[in-house]
């Protein structure tokens, strides 16, 4: 379900800072009775307990704001950092929970799925429906995400999202009298719209139809795990940690893949590629930045990057751009795979404070906060109505179509350096392919292997560290 969200995030970030039924009250009934909320005077005082990145971000992003209503309040912020310096995690996380017991959980979409697991957060229909809360605004895509672990119960809300959608050059789309990218198009299409620039040029001078180079997965692996994952195959089977991907259905994904850089319509990486080392190399490495290829599939915060190249490369090209939807399934052009929740607020079950955590809740994720923020932030926000498009882009493509509620998909119960390493042999295999050093069969049955090999040492591995404990 969401987890499969996570594998996405890493196809568009070079960095990333990082189970299902609903187990929390009984029925609404019940729980319209559990729950009292108590009217909070602007000059009443109370104390939240409030999980958070840290006390600085948190007063930066809510609580000043939220003082300005409730001068009184005093906020006991439990900073989440030791989450992700922990050798541990996930034991660090339940520590948090446990022992801090915080009112207001900051969660990702997997912590938020752990805690509905554990009964541990508050419903938030019955709250929404007494105070008469108005979720109109807030995207159907994002409300369905926030639903989806609970069953159709509502357990946090989401002020942010992120999606995916494909990045085109309008100005070489023109000079090649080539047709937009439209909404709803599937990989095979955007393949075939991008081989409309295959001979186009050459050397320095040679435009690319598509850009799908990831300076840290890699290209073909990238775009081979992007294809798939639109067309919602599993890598391993959730249950058996069986790997099974020398299957027709990815043999069919790898041709495509292969036929894609076929041509040079795809940019192949060669010797030219990211330096590390030096920063810029991150902006003139990036064929579509540099204006020297029609279109590019890239994650909502590529806006800031073309904005950041625009102002520190000198050599970055300027030139008229939109975006259509990520590409979708063709057997469901309604439904997206790339889109997912930013940082989830939720109640703690058991929380004393539950109308002081209910105010704050609905300050950060009402129409003024979205308003405010929209003049303040480059996130997407949740309420789409504020999302500044003074440009006159087509950004309803980032929110358009409604989530994939995909099946589990294994592969994301591995750790971030497994994931990586899985990442780098489906890219090492796919480019074998795509260079015919091997032949599909070959790429395929490899892959299958190694990844195997893989999930058996990191399994290994924790069995080991549960026996040392």
């Amino acid at each position: 379900m969401m987890k499969r969200k996570w594998l996405f995030l890493l196809l568009s970030m070079v960095l990333l800072t990082v189970v299902l039924a609903g187990c929390g009250s009984g029925d609404d009934e019940e729980t319209d009775d559990s729950v009292k909320l108590e009217e909070l005077n602007e000059s009443d005082t109370f104390t939240l307990d409030v999980m958070y990145a840290n006390e600085q971000a948190f007063m930066e992003d809510y609580g000043i704001l939220f003082s300005t209503k409730y001068p009184n309040v005093e906020y006991n912020v439990i900073s989440t950092l030791p989450i992700f310096t922990a050798d541990d995690p996930k034991e660090e996380f339940q520590k948090i929970v446990e022992e801090q017991k915080p009112d207001i959980f900051a969660l990702s979409s997997d912590q938020y799925e752990q805690l509905i697991e554990e009964g541990r957060l508050l419903e938030l229909d019955s709250l929404i429906t007494k105070d008469n809360f108005d979720t109109e605004g807030i995207s159907s895509g994002v409300l369905d995400l926030l639903k989806e672990p609970g069953n159709g119960t509502l357990y946090g809300l989401s002020p942010t999202f992120n999606s995916f959608a494909i990045f085109y050059n309008k100005n070489l789309f023109d000079e090649n009298n080539v047709a937009y990218p439209q909404d709803q198009m599937t990989w095979q299409e955007v393949i075939e719209l991008a081989q409309q620039f295959e001979n186009n040029q050459s050397g320095e001078d040679k435009i690319y139809g598509f850009y799908a180079e990831n300076p840290a997965l890699g290209g073909a692996g990238n775009l081979m795990l992007s294809i798939g994952t639109t067309e919602e195959l599993i890598i391993m089977d959730a249950e058996d940690s069986v790997v099974n991907m020398n299957t027709p259905e990815w043999k069919e994904v790898l041709e495509l893949t292969i036929d894609a850089y076929e041509g040079e319509a795809f940019y192949k990486k060669g010797d030219t590629e990211t330096d590390f080392s030096d920063p810029m190399s991150i902006f003139t490495s990036d064929k579509f930045l540099m204006g020297k290829s029609a279109m590019t599939v890239q994650f909502d915060y590529y806006f800031n990057f073309m904005e950041q190249a625009g102002t520190l490369v000198d050599d970055a090209a300027t030139f008229d751009w939109d975006i259509a939807t990520y590409p979708v399934d063709e057997l469901n052009r309604d439904v997206a795979t790339g889109f997912s929740l930013g940082e989830v607020y939720a109640i703690n079950a058991d929380s004393d404070n539950v109308s002081a955590a209910w105010e704050f809740m609905k300050f950060v994720n009402d129409e003024n906060m979205a308003n405010l923020k929209s003049k303040s932030s480059s996130a997407l926000l949740s309420r789409t109505d504020y999302i500044p498009n003074e440009e006159g882009k087509n950004m309803e493509a980032l929110y358009k179509l409604q989530p994939t509620q995909s099946a589990e998909d294994g592969i994301n119960n591995l750790g971030y350096e497994d994931i990586l390493a899985f990442t780098a042999i489906l890219d090492e295999e796919a480019t074998a392919a795509v260079n015919e050093d091997k032949t599909v069969e070959e790429a395929l049955e490899s892959m299958e292997q190694r990844v195997q090999e893989l999930v058996n040492e990191a399994k290994q591995k924790e069995e080991d560290e549960q026996t040392e404990e």
